[in-house]
C-alpha cells in the first residue's frame, strides 16, 4: 500500500471503501505531537435503508491541537476532514501514573451536511475504550491493520455508527525532542500477527448513488471479502437486545479524576480548567421517595469550546456518559480599571436513565439544569488564574448541586498552556488553610518556649534550694 496514495478500491454491494496515509503535526514548527497513520472512515446512518458514507485521512487537516507542557499530563491534535465526510477527529492522549499514554478519539460531525437528513446540531460519537499506546518517552508503532469500534449515537430522529479502519501507526504525543520520534514501542499485534484464514468472495454491483456521490444505500445482502485484521478495541460478542447497550455505562460515585480540559480559538487556547468534577441529582424513585445519587464526569469525555460566543462570553462543553453535556460560560468585567473573569453559567443536560439510575420512577432523557451567577463566583484577573484546592459546591436549580476538586482555571488567555504560578486568585477556604499553617507553627513555637521557660524557672529553684541544703 503507498502510505500518501490511493490504495485498493472495494466495492462491496454499493458500499465503496478508500483508504489514504498521511502524517499530522502539532504545532508545524518543534511539534509536541506526531502522528502517522493509514486509516479509512466509515460513517453509517442506522435504519430500515441503512446509508453509509467513506473516506479517509488523506484530505485532512490539523485544526487546532494542545501541547501537555513540562508537567502536563494530556495533549490533544483534531484532524478536520472534507467530503464526502466533513467531520473533527479528536484524538485525545493521556498518561497515568506510571507515564503510561492512552489515547481517545472522538468524532464530531453535522449529520445533515453529510446525509441531507434535516437532522441538525452537531453528533459527537466516542470510541469503546481508551487504547494503551507507550510510555510517556517512547513512540508508538503498529503496522497491522486494526479496527476502532464507536458508541452509536442516538438523535432526535436517527441512529449513527462510526468505524475507523487504521494500520502502519506511528504515534507520540510527550517528550518529542526536536522534532524527532523516540525510540518506539512496537503494539502486540505486530509482535503476534496472525495471518488470514479464508475469505469470502462473491459478486458484487456498481452502487447506483442518487445523492452527491458520497452518500450510498447499504445492500445487506451481498457479502464481501473480509481482509483478517486484529480488533483495536475488544467488543462483545455476545447479541444485544435492540434498545439497549452492549457497554454498560459504569459511574463514578466519588473521587472524579483530575483531567484538563481546554478551548481554542484563533489565538491558540483561550480557556484553560483542571479539575475533578461530580454532581449531586436528585430524583423520585419507583416507590415515589425522594432520593439523589453523586454522578462523577469520567474519565472518557468530549470537550470543546468557543473563544469568541455572544456578549463577549468564552465557553467550555464536556459530553460524557450517555446524552449528558455540561456547558460552562465565562464572563468578564472590569473592576475599577482591571479586567476580570468568572463563571457566569452552568448548564447541565443529564439523562436520568437506569443505568446511571436503577431505581428511578419515571427516567427523563434530557432533563435540563441552568444556573446564572453573579460576578463574584469564581473570580480573577485575565493576567492570573482562579485555584480551589478544597472541594467548591455550586447550588444549581432543582436542588442539583456540583462539585469541584482541585480546581484551578483561567479564561480570556491568548494560547495559554500551563497556569503561571503568578496572579493566582484562592477560594476562600484555601486562604483560611494557607493562614492556618502559620497560626499553628507560631502556636507551637510559643507553647515550647512557654515550656522552655517553666523548665528553666523550676530548675532554678530546684538549684538555689539545693545550694541552701548544703550551707
Amino acid at each position: 500500500m503507498n502510505c500518501f496514495g490511493i490504495s485498493d478500491v472495494l466495492l462491496t454491494g454499493i458500499l465503496m471503501v478508500i483508504s489514504g496515509c498521511k502524517g499530522f503535526q502539532y504545532p508545524e514548527s518543534a511539534p509536541c505531537i506526531i502522528v502517522n497513520m493509514d486509516a479509512t472512515t466509515q460513517l453509517t446512518q442506522l435504519g430500515s435503508e441503512p446509508l453509509e458514507v467513506t473516506s479517509s485521512l488523506k484530505s485532512a487537516k490539523v485544526d487546532r491541537g494542545f501541547c501537555a507542557g513540562a508537567s502536563g499530563s494530556t495533549s490533544n491534535i483534531i484532524l478536520q476532514t472534507t467530503a464526502p465526510l466533513p467531520a473533527r477527529i479528536t484524538l485525545l492522549f493521556n498518561k497515568d501514573e506510571q507515564s503510561v499514554v492512552f489515547m481517545d478519539i472522538t468524532v464530531t460531525f453535522d449529520p445533515d451536511a453529510i446525509f441531507n437528513n434535516t437532522d441538525e446540531g452537531n453528533q459527537v460519537l466516542a470510541d469503546i475504550g481508551n487504547t494503551r499506546l507507550s510510555k510517556d518517552t517512547s513512540s508508538y508503532k503498529c503496522d497491522e491493520q486494526q479496527t476502532i469500534s464507536f458508541n452509536k449515537k442516538h438523535s432526535s430522529m436517527f441512529e449513527y455508527e462510526f468505524k475507523m479502519t487504521i494500520s502502519n501507526v506511528v504515534i507520540q504525543a510527550f517528550n518529542i525532542v526536536n522534532g524527532t520520534l523516540s525510540e518506539a514501542e512496537e503494539c502486540a499485534a505486530d509482535e503476534t500477527t496472525v495471518a488470514p484464514t479464508s475469505t469470502e468472495t462473491i459478486e458484487t454491483t456498481q452502487p447506483d448513488v442518487t445523492n452527491t456521490g458520497s452518500t450510498t444505500k447499504m445492500d445487506t445482502t451481498d457479502e464481501t471479502t473480509v481482509p483478517a485484521t486484529t480488533s483495536f478495541i475488544s467488543t462483545p460478542t455476545e447479541t444485544t437486545p435492540e434498545g439497549t447497550s452492549s457497554n454498560p455505562i459504569t459511574p463514578r460515585p466519588d473521587d472524579p479524576p483530575i483531567q484538563s480540559y481546554f478551548a481554542h480559538g484563533e489565538n491558540g487556547t483561550c480557556v484553560l480548567i483542571q479539575c475533578g468534577i461530580q454532581f449531586e441529582i436528585n430524583y423520585n424513585t419507583t416507590e415515589q421517595k425522594k432520593a439523589s445519587r453523586v454522578i462523577g464526569v469520567p474519565e472518557r469525555v468530549n470537550f470543546d469550546g468557543g473563544c469568541n460566543q455572544p456578549n463577549n462570553t468564552q465557553s467550555l462543553q464536556i459530553q460524557f456518559y450517555d446524552n449528558w453535556d455540561l456547558r460552562l460560560t465565562f464572563s468578564r468585567f472590569d473592576d475599577q480599571g482591571r479586567i476580570k473573569f468568572y463563571l457566569s453559567d452552568i448548564d447541565l443536560t443529564a439523562n436520568l436513565s437506569k443505568e446511571l439510575f436503577p431505581d428511578i420512577g419515571n427516567p427523563i432523557l434530557r432533563q435540563n439544569i441552568k444556573t446564572t451567577f453573579a460576578t463574584d463566583t469564581i473570580t480573577a484577573s485575565t493576567d492570573g488564574s482562579y485555584r480551589c484546592t478544597k472541594e467548591a459546591a455550586f447550588l444549581l436549580k432543582d436542588g442539583t448541586v456540583m462539585s469541584t476538586f482541585n480546581l484551578q482555571y483561567a479564561a480570556f488567555q491568548k494560547n495559554i498552556t500551563d497556569f503561571s504560578e503568578s496572579g493566582i486568585s484562592e477560594c476562600s477556604s484555601d486562604v483560611e488553610t494557607s493562614s492556618d499553617i502559620p497560626i499553628a507553627v507560631g502556636s507551637a513555637l510559643g507553647g515550647l518556649i512557654l515550656i522552655v521557660l517553666v523548665a528553666y524557672a523550676i530548675g532554678r529553684r530546684c538549684k538555689e534550694k539545693g545550694d541552701y541544703d548544703t550551707i
